[in-house]
């Protein structure tokens, strides 16, 4: 039989050549559903293969999916989550269809430490008492769309709740401007000003799940963890922090003892050049006063009290209140994070080392400038010159007051006297008159 003829009258058609034999004829319905099917077939494999939620929860699609949707979900925003391969029963696997309502996730299943790091916290304490507004999971993390937290979006989560003015009165929290002033500070700055990803934030100091009052011992911000926290960024700064006279007494689990936190704030962490910083040269002296002019500190460890006021009567104290910020200050003198007794022969203040001390601002000190004292209290006990020519000087001046105000006072009766007397006289000659 002729192949054009077998061809009309029996209905065959050629098969792609892709896909089947060019010699087998195929019928054109069989052909189709053929191909039909293993199309299909390699659609419903993919989906299986690739998309799981799908497979899983086609009944959840029909009814959280579309624009019908009483509870909506949106596609895109489990697309974009880091838990896009997970079904909706692999979170939510108490629920069965049909369901009302759903409850609280249990994030443990996958995130045990977290889920433990949480439930020890502030918050997750709260959270456990029944507190309204106590964060949970969702609150930091979102619902569906579930991303890894970048570093430039924690400040802003955390102030979603310490930028509350309700809820900071309500449970008794830190200030609102103190929480913010994170943002002015050099880890903000650096942060936000010049894009340092870096830069602490705050789940670096409170921990990111584990978040503890400052006056609990396990915090990380407690005042004993303070010098382990800031030596993760500061390592150098820490190592000359613990061999300093500071250090020894913090190691020596003295309460007294300043961390660097007592010298350079929390959140208002600036830099030494900033005029408002607690350790620019204006501010510095006032900082240190906190315990050098402190009597009690000063008896109790047996160091010299103040300091800070007998610095303000040198010639760089005076200076420095008027705002000569060049002029030598406590640190100038002391050293910063390396602070030695002058016992210490390391100590700069030692007196060895005054020439080379002083040295740098006045070249050429020799060992004369460790003779005289520095800090001197203008009582008879330590330099009783000063201290007489000082006890001169205030009697001097106050007896010079008292006297100039004895002037005045005596000066303005007379006026007053000669005032009536002149009033009198013009009555006089004005009843003289004819």
């Amino acid at each position: 039989m002729n192949w054009k003829k077998q061809k009309k009258n029996e209905n065959y058609s050629e098969g792609p050549s892709t896909l089947f034999n060019r010699n087998e004829p195929v019928r054109n319905g069989g052909r189709r559903r053929g191909l039909l099917c293993k199309y299909l077939f390699y659609l419903l494999v993919f989906s299986f293969v690739s998309f799981p939620a799908f497979s899983k929860d086609y009944r959840c699609i029909e009814c959280h999916v579309g624009e019908k949707s009483k509870k909506k979900i949106e596609v895109q925003e489990l697309k974009r989550s880091i838990h896009k391969g997970l079904g909706c029963t692999d979170c939510h696997g108490d629920i069965f269809y049909p369901h009302k309502g759903v409850k609280h996730v249990d994030c443990s299943q996958c995130h045990e430490k977290e889920t433990t790091d949480y439930l020890k916290s502030v918050h997750g304490k709260s959270a456990s008492a029944g507190t309204e507004d106590a964060p949970l999971c969702t609150t930091c993390h979102g619902n569906h769309e579930i991303t890894k937290l970048n570093r430039l979006m924690i400040p802003e989560v955390c102030l979603n709740c310490h930028s509350d003015r309700t809820i900071e009165k309500k449970y008794n929290l830190p200030g609102i401007e103190f929480i913010q002033a994170f943002r002015n500070s050099v880890h903000g700055r650096a942060l936000y000003n010049l894009g340092l990803i870096n830069a602490p934030v705050c789940s670096n100091c409170h921990n990111s799940h584990l978040v503890l009052p400052h006056d609990d011992q396990s915090s990380s911000i407690h005042k004993k963890n303070i010098p382990e926290l800031c030596g993760r960024c500061h390592l150098s700064e820490k190592q000359e922090y613990l061999n300093s006279i500071h250090g020894i007494a913090f190691q020596e689990n003295l309460k007294e003892a300043p961390v660097c936190i007592d010298c350079h704030g929390e959140h208002t962490i600036s830099v030494i050049t900033d005029p408002n910083s607690r350790i620019s040269p204006k501010n510095l002296p006032n900082t240190c006063s906190k315990c050098h002019d402190n009597v009690a500190i000063a008896e109790k460890f047996g160091f010299k009290s103040k300091r800070f006021t007998t610095y303000l009567n040198t010639f760089h104290g005076v200076a420095n209140v008027y705002g000569l910020t060049t002029v030598a200050n406590c640190s100038s003198c002391h050293g910063y994070h390396s602070v030695l007794p002058s016992s210490d022969p390391r100590s700069a203040t030692h007196p060895e080392n005054i020439p080379e001390t002083c040295g740098k601002c006045h070249p050429g000190a020799g060992i004369n400038f460790a003779k005289g004292p520095v800090h001197v209290e203008a009582i008879p006990t330590v330099s009783k010159p000063v201290y007489y020519v000082r006890t001169f000087y205030k009697w001097f001046i106050g007896i010079l007051c008292v006297m100039f105000l004895i002037h005045m006072i005596v000066d303005y009766a007379g006026y007053r006297k000669k005032k009536k007397s002149f009033a009198k006289e013009i009555k006089i000659d004005e009843y003289e008159k004819p």
